[in-house]
């Protein structure tokens, strides 16, 4: 091979690779899709804890101030989002409310149900993990791609 082509091959791999800036951007964003799982997971168990510790009637109550105040803070979601005209926060005022809606269904599933049904809710935490799981892992992908394909070589020709 010659110097040209080994010139044009290190240059090729160069523009392949993602900049520190960018991956670092990417990688805040899974990092904060990771912290709101973990919350999640926590924020759960903590129900099922409460579900085997506390009084039926007190435990209702519960999940029906916790589903109302989840519900409060996925219309503020929402509205930032819309307002900011950023998808990223309408879409986790979307999530926000789906686990305000769980939240409240627990109230009927874990009392009044048989216990496959409970179990299958009980276990919510773990649908929504997998859920964040695949949610950065589609978030790696496209801003990859999204980065990919803002380079082009089309600009530099130009601007020569």
């Amino acid at each position: 091979m010659s110097e040209l082509e080994n010139d044009l091959e290190l240059q090729l791999k160069e523009k392949k690779k993602i900049p520190k800036k960018v991956r670092e951007n990417i990688y805040d964003k899974i990092f904060v899709n990771t912290i709101i799982a973990i919350l999640v997971v926590i924020y759960f168990g903590f129900l099922n804890l409460g579900y085997s510790n506390i009084e039926k009637e007190v435990f209702i109550t519960d999940l029906k101030v916790f589903s109302f105040s989840i519900l409060v803070l996925s219309i503020i979601l929402l509205e930032k989002g819309y307002k900011k005209d950023n998808p990223g926060i309408f879409l986790n005022g979307i999530e926000t409310f789906c686990i305000s809606f769980i939240t409240l269904f627990m109230t009927h599933t874990f009392f009044e149900t048989s216990d496959a049904t409970r179990k299958i809710v009980s276990l919510s935490f773990l649908y929504i993990s997998i859920y964040y799981m695949l949610k950065s892992v589609y978030v790696y992908i496209k801003e990859v791609k999204k980065y990919k394909s803002n380079m082009s070589d089309v600009r530099d020709i130009i601007s020569k």
